[in-house]
C-alpha cells in the first residue's frame, strides 16, 4: 500500500513557512511586531487565525510515516 501525500501550493506549509506567510500577507501583528513561531503555533492550536486578520481556519495534518506535520490553511470565504 502506497502512502500518498497530497499538498496544495500556498495552502499546505510547515510552521516556518506559515510564519513567513503571516508576515507576507498581513505585514505585522496589530502591535506592529512581526509574527513569530509562537504566534503561529498558538493559532494552529486554536484552529484559526484571529478574526481581525480574516476568516482562515487552520488544520494540522500529520504524516507520521515520514515524520512531518503540516499546516493546512482554509480560507472560509472560499466556501
Amino acid at each position: 500500500m502506497e502512502n500518498k501525500i497530497e499538498l496544495t501550493e500556498g495552502k499546505d506549509m510547515t510552521l516556518d513557512k506559515f510564519v513567513d506567510w503571516l508576515n507576507e500577507k498581513f505585514g505585522s501583528k496589530e502591535s506592529g511586531k512581526e509574527f513569530t513561531a509562537q504566534d503561529a503555533y498558538g493559532y494552529v492550536k486554536r484552529g484559526c487565525v484571529p478574526l481581525s486578520y480574516g476568516l482562515f481556519k487552520l488544520k494540522q495534518v500529520d504524516y507520521p510515516k515520514v515524520g512531518i506535520k503540516l499546516i493546512r490553511i482554509i480560507e472560509l470565504s472560499e466556501n
